[in-house]
């Protein structure tokens, strides 16, 4: 049986990981520098050649966090960017791993950049710019966030912060795959660790 169908879909703890996804959404764009740029990022990954139904969200994190590895590597030092000086110029990265029947595997991200390295990040403002990251991704999408936006229908839609994020936490399109918190990947200079007081019961 695939983990499709063995999703817990009940109202109730539904509704328990969405608060708890909104806790730690909060949690962690607040930390974020007020100086940085944001971006929108969506990424969509290979189907599995092995299984092209089961929902694995552990394959699409290691894909996110290979990319953030990579663009450290690439636009803030090639060797030791978790040392200072380097450590003020990585990015921070949110983002929320989502399924549906016919993409299968993606993810939608909020990337905050230091504002030393925005211009060298708005030469990936291409589609499909992010594949040479990883070899598992099939397509990309990379904006600068702006500061008034329609409301969003679709990944690609140029849009602001605040509307991103509550495209990023909609339902999944299928119904009995439930957004859990373990499916929201925090990346940032340190691991910043989110207390139990900062979680719903």
């Amino acid at each position: 049986m695939s983990e499709r169908t063995k999703e817990d879909a009940s109202p109730k703890r539904s509704v328990n990981y969405h608060s708890q996804i909104i806790a730690l959404k909060d949690h962690f764009l607040s930390l974020i520098p007020p100086e940085f740029v944001y971006y929108q990022l969506s990424i969509h990954c290979r189907r599995d050649r092995l299984d092209n139904t089961a929902f694995k969200a552990d394959r699409v994190k290691d894909v996110i966090e290979t990319v953030y590895k990579r663009i450290n590597e690439t636009f803030v030092q090639p060797k030791r960017y978790v040392q200072l000086p380097h450590k003020q110029l990585m990015p921070y990265l949110l983002s929320m791993i989502e399924f549906d029947d016919q993409v299968l595997f993606h993810a939608h991200c909020v990337l905050a950049v230091h504002p030393e390295t925005a211009e060298a990040f708005d030469n990936l403002r291409i589609y499909d710019k992010f594949q040479p990251f990883d070899q598992r991704i099939s397509s990309s999408h990379f904006e600068r966030l702006i500061a008034d936006a329609i409301n969003i229908k679709a990944f690609d839609e140029p849009t602001n912060l605040s509307k991103w994020v509550n495209y990023l936490l909609k339902k999944n399109r299928n119904q009995n795959i439930v957004k859990r918190p373990d499916h929201l990947l925090t990346l940032a200079p340190k691991r910043y660790q989110v207390s139990s007081q900062c979680l719903p019961p």
